[in-house]
């Protein structure tokens, strides 16, 4: 498994040494991260910002994706008060990567991890 220091919050990160095998929507993605067990989880924006500094830019990390679901939802409510936009990392849109926004349905790579 691959570690990194999370500056901001003090805290030793576990990330996953691979994607999931398959690209999947939002809430498959929770719901895959969550089955590993031990509080696997979906990384935050931040997060993500460090997987890329501390591990991409060093060659680390196998990231193979270019869009990645993040845990973070859009806080702009449809007129049924759901959330129906979630955040993505790009490992590729821009130079230190970028974060998006898409519909939860859309087919985005995961990466699991958690806090150590």
């Amino acid at each position: 498994m691959l570690e990194i220091n999370n500056p901001i919050k003090g805290e030793r990160l576990q990330v996953a040494e691979n994607d999931f095998e398959k690209k999947m929507d939002w809430f498959s993605a929770q719901a895959a991260c969550a089955e590993l067990g031990n509080d696997w989880r979906l990384p935050t924006q931040a997060e993500f910002k460090l997987m890329y500094k501390e591990l991409h830019e060093i060659g680390k990390g196998n990231f193979n994706g270019s869009h990645y679901w993040t845990s973070e939802e859009d806080p702009i409510q449809n007129h049924l008060g759901h959330h129906t936009l979630a955040y993505y990392f790009s490992f590729t849109r821009f130079v230190g990567g970028g974060f998006g926004c898409n519909g939860k349905s859309f087919q985005a790579s995961v990466r699991a991890v958690r806090n150590l």
